[in-house]
């Protein structure tokens, strides 16, 4: 599936996050987040009660007045819906998620 669909997240995590980091709205994206524990604590851990636990936890975090660091650097890897199928639904768990 990678030649027929193009890396979209290099854009989100090269561009997107770098320039929202500039303005402390850079948001935690999947499983390469580090926390300190306290802050994470008082927003009662991570928000599994949305489909997009990864925006909802920054979002509480942010509201909170807490800052967030995006680090532009690869440091972990992920998995990628191996069907077109697979890619869909995951971006509309993502846009549901996120609206």
């Amino acid at each position: 599936m990678g030649d027929q669909v193009k890396n979209e997240q290099a854009l989100f995590f090269r561009a997107l996050q770098v320039g929202r980091d500039g303005h402390n709205s850079a948001f935690f994206a999947g499983s390469g987040g580090l926390f300190r524990r306290t802050p994470l604590e008082e927003i009662g851990g991570f928000q599994t009660d949305t489909i997009t636990e990864d925006i909802h936890t920054s979002m509480q975090l942010h509201a909170r007045g807490y800052k967030s660091c995006y680090l532009n650097r690869v440091l972990s890897a992920g998995l990628m819906p191996e069907t077109f199928e697979g890619y869909l639904k995951q971006r509309k768990r993502w846009a549901m998620g996120c609206i």
